[in-house]
C-alpha cells in the first residue's frame, strides 16, 4: 500500500501537518501532466461497474464532486494514486488514463489493486472534503479515536489505517466476486455454505491493520503499533461503506445479485 500512499510532486514543499504527506522528487516531469477538472465525470464508468458488483461506491460519489481536479501525471513506479489536501486534488499515473476519452481507464482495464488504490485515496478525500466539513458521526468518532488511542500523530496514523482497511476489504471482496460470477447457481449455493470461503471472506475484516506516516525529519515511514480497533472497523463498514460488503458472509453474495447479470 505504501507504494501509492505518498505522491511525489516537485512543486509542493509545505503540507498541512494532519494530512497525507507530499514531498519533492526530481523525477517529476511538468510536461507529462494532464488535468481533468470535471472530477465526477472521470469516475462515471468506475461507479457504474462498482454498483453492478454491489461494491461500495457512495462515499466515492460524495467525494468526487468536491475535488477541484483530477490530475494524470508521471508518478513513481507502482504508484497508483494520491490525494493532495492542500489543492483538493487527486493524482493518478498516466497509465491509468484512457488515451481516447482522457478519463480514467475503463473498469475492465483496471486491476483490483488500482481500484483498491482509488478506494484508499478517495477515503482521504472523503474525510477531508465531506466528513470533516459536515462534522458527521463518522468524523466525530474518527477524531475522538485519534486523540485517545495514539500518543502522537494520531490523525496521520488513523487516516492511513482507515484507508488500508477499506483497501483490504475491496481486494478480498472483488476476488470472491469474480469466483461467484463464473459459477452456476448450484455451485454458488455450495460456495455460500463453504466454511473455507466464509473464512477467506471474513479474514479481511479482522486482519491486522496498522497506520503509518512519513517522517520528513527521519526520511522514512513510521509505523503505528496500534492495530485498528474493531469499533473503528464497524464504523467504517456501517457509515462509510454503507454495509457493503457486510460482515455476514451469508449476506455478501445473494443469488439475486447474479440473477440480474
Amino acid at each position: 500500500m505504501r507504494n501509492f500512499a505518498i505522491l511525489l510532486i516537485s512543486f509542493f514543499s509545505i503540507c498541512r501537518s494532519e494530512a497525507t504527506l507530499i514531498y519533492s522528487s526530481k523525477e517529476d516531469q511538468f510536461d507529462q501532466v494532464k488535468v481533468i477538472k470535471a472530477a465526477p465525470d472521470v469516475f462515471t464508468d468506475l461507479f457504474k461497474n462498482l454498483e453492478k458488483m454491489h461494491s461500495p461506491f457512495k462515499y466515492l460519489q460524495e467525494a468526487a464532486p468536491k475535488l477541484r481536479a483530477v490530475v494524470f501525471k508521471k508518478l513513481p513506479e507502482d504508484t497508483y494514486g494520491a490525494y493532495n489536501p492542500i489543492l483538493d486534488t487527486m493524482y493518478f499515473p498516466l497509465e491509468m488514463q484512457d488515451g481516447t476519452s482522457g478519463k480514467l481507464l475503463p473498469f475492465a482495464k483496471l486491476s483490483d489493486s488500482k481500484i483498491g488504490a482509488i478506494y484508499h485515496e478517495m477515503w482521504h478525500a472523503y474525510l477531508d472534503l465531506v466528513a470533516g466539513p459536515a462534522q458527521n458521526e463518522l468524523y466525530k468518532y474518527f477524531i475522538s479515536q485519534t486523540q485517545t488511542i495514539y500518543t502522537s500523530h494520531g490523525r496521520d496514523f488513523h487516516d492511513e489505517a482507515y484507508g488500508m482497511f477499506i483497501y483490504e476489504l475491496f481486494i478480498n471482496y472483488a476476488q470472491l466476486w469474480k469466483i461467484f460470477t463464473r459459477e452456476t447457481p448450484e455451485t454458488r449455493e455450495k460456495l455460500r455454505n463453504s466454511a473455507s470461503m466464509k473464512s477467506i471472506y471474513e479474514s479481511s475484516f479482522h486482519s491486522q491493520i496498522f497506520g503509518y506516516y512519513y517522517s520528513m525529519l527521519q526520511r522514512r515511514f513510521i509505523d503505528s503499533t496500534v492495530n485498528l480497533p474493531e469499533s473503528d472497523r464497524k464504523k467504517i463498514v456501517n457509515l462509510v461503506l454503507r454495509d457493503r460488503p457486510p460482515y455476514d458472509y451469508q449476506e455478501a453474495f445473494p443469488e439475486i445479485f447474479f440473477a440480474q447479470e
